[in-house]
């Protein structure tokens, strides 16, 4: 079964201001920091 990929639109990503890790799919993660900084996080396993 595929992973859905994608799941955080270039606005919901701008509007997100709690800090935490938020699953865009795919082993994607956005991460907002406390400070309001924000990042993209690719997780993997080997």
């Amino acid at each position: 079964m595929a992973h859905q990929v994608n799941k955080l639109s270039a606005v919901v990503a701008a509007r997100r201001s709690k800090p935490g890790l938020y699953g865009d799919g795919g082993g994607y993660y956005l991460r907002v920091t406390r400070t309001g900084g924000k990042s993209w996080v690719f997780r993997y396993m080997i």
